[in-house]
């Protein structure tokens, strides 16, 4: 099936038209080109839609994935929520490390289809575009009961060795960009690979409330 695209060459200027208005020609440059915009930040657009949301925890240890309990940084998605969790961003700041002789990662314990039990709740989390009455449907815990769940991480964002007696970093943000989603009934723990060393810090999170 073939189809063709109608175009515009702008030069000069762009058009700024209105939301609704039907319909308008692909803009395009002297040689044919079809033109894209980057006026807006990358997610800018999302936030716009009041469907993003982020929250931070508490400064706790981080523990290597178990089986049968969250950590202090859990993000889960309640079963029937209709909504899936597109992960955007995660923040770290961590503190407080003693030495160690192994090198650690720092990712995501993917907990599939299961609802942590005995909870305790961690901060509520706040809608992106501030000012903006919509809730988020997700859940942060800063522990839980879990059964069965896989001891391995599933995604890694950052690997460390502190050889010193004591240190502290702080980290950027890393942009996941949607490589992870948590669908309804199922979440993620942020964890360390292995418990090599003690770690103290916090997280941040950021992600979108998507319909399915």
């Amino acid at each position: 099936m073939a189809f063709q695209m109608s175009g515009q060459v702008v030069k000069g200027t762009l058009p700024n038209w209105a939301a609704g208005a039907s319909a308008q020609p692909f803009s395009q440059d002297q040689f044919g080109a079809s033109l894209t915009s980057e006026l807006n930040a990358r997610y800018a657009n999302l936030v716009l839609s009041g469907s993003v949301f982020g929250v931070t925890f508490a400064s706790a240890s981080l523990a290597a994935p178990s089986a049968t309990a969250t950590g202090a940084f859990s993000l889960f998605n309640p079963a029937n929520s209709g909504k899936n969790l597109v992960l955007l961003q995660v923040g770290f700041s961590l503190g407080i490390t003693t030495a160690s002789t192994t090198a650690a990662n720092i990712g995501f314990q993917f907990v599939p289809n299961q609802t942590p039990t005995a909870v305790t709740a961690g901060n509520t989390p706040q809608n992106a575009l501030i000012g903006s009455g919509n809730i988020s449907i997700a859940k942060a815990y800063t522990a839980g009961t879990l059964v069965g769940a896989p001891t391995v991480l599933g995604y890694t964002f950052q690997g460390f060795y502190s050889d010193l007696a004591a240190s502290d970093f702080v980290v950027a943000p890393f942009d996941i960009g949607g490589a992870v989603i948590i669908a309804p009934g199922s979440g993620i723990d942020i964890n360390t690979s292995v418990a090599v060393t003690t770690i103290v810090g916090t997280f941040t999170l950021i992600w979108a409330e998507l319909p399915i």
